[in-house]
This record gives structure tokens, C-alpha cells and sequence, in this order.
């Protein structure tokens, strides 16, 4: 894996570029709330993100950010359970926008609020826009595939 200019990160497999990340985090346009529902899912189903599955993702994908694995670490930032990383989250839509449509060359993700480990949500789907909702019914991430 490289990391270049501009949080563009490639990822090689067996000598050939298999994926390749344009990584941006931007206060610019923030909001302080969520973007609400304005549609229907067409496909929807309850998540939670167990304690083996937050572990098991950092191991395979090496973060070193224990407040997405590590209850303690969570509380030192006062949190009252383990963050699930955004990327997590992102993968199951992709899996979803996947077996609605087929191999995906593009995935955009946004997050507005983090999912805590053992937290039910929702991962919706219509056509091609993704989204998951927690309990509430509040967006806490938004997607679309390509």
C-alpha cells in the first residue's frame, strides 16, 4: 500500500493495482445536522457491529486506532463503547450496492455521526444511493455507488 499526495492511497495485489482511494476529511461545509430520510429504501436491513467483527477489521486492515476496538480506549475519550470505523460501515453497503448491481468501480461515502459497537442500525438502499439510519431513524451516513 502507497499513500501520495492529497490522501490518495493504491493498494497493490499480486503485482497489480486492485484498489485505489482518494482519502479526504474536510471541516469545509460541515453540517451540524444530518441530511433526513427523503426517500424510500427499496432494500433495508438491521446491522450491529459486534465487539469479534470491530477487532477482526483493525487487525485486517492494521489501524492502530484503538478507540475502534478497544473499549477502554473509548472511555479514555469518553465514549461509552467502541467507535465502528466509518470504512466498516462503508463496506457493507458496498457489499449491498454490489449484489444489487453488480462489480462497482466507483464508492463515495460521507459520515455525520459515529455507530457504536452493538448499536442496531439500518443499511437502506434505493438504486444506486445507499444510507444507514440508527434507531432513530437519523441518516448517519450516506453513499452512492458507481
Amino acid at each position: 500500500m502507497t499513500v501520495g499526495p492529497a490522501g490518495r492511497r493504491s493498494v497493490m495485489q499480486r503485482g497489480a493495482l486492485a484498489l485505489t482511494e482518494d482519502l479526504s476529511v474536510s471541516e469545509a461545509g460541515a453540517r451540524d445536522t444530518p441530511p433526513t430520510r427523503s426517500q424510500i429504501a427499496d432494500t433495508s436491513r438491521p446491522c450491529a457491529f459486534g465487539a469479534e467483527r470491530l477487532f477482526a477489521f483493525a487487525a485486517l486492515t492494521m489501524s492502530p486506532n484503538r478507540v475502534h476496538f478497544e473499549s477502554a480506549a473509548a472511555g479514555a475519550v469518553g465514549l461509552p463503547a467502541p467507535v465502528v470505523d466509518a470504512r466498516l460501515l462503508a463496506l457493507d453497503l458496498a457489499v449491498m450496492a454490489e449484489a444489487a448491481h453488480g462489480p462497482i468501480v466507483a464508492f463515495d461515502f460521507r459520515t455525520f455521526a459515529p455507530v457504536l459497537q452493538d448499536e442496531s442500525v439500518i443499511l437502506c438502499a434505493k438504486a444506486h444511493d445507499f444510507w444507514v439510519e440508527d434507531a432513530t431513524g437519523k441518516v448517519v451516513m450516506t453513499a452512492r455507488a458507481g
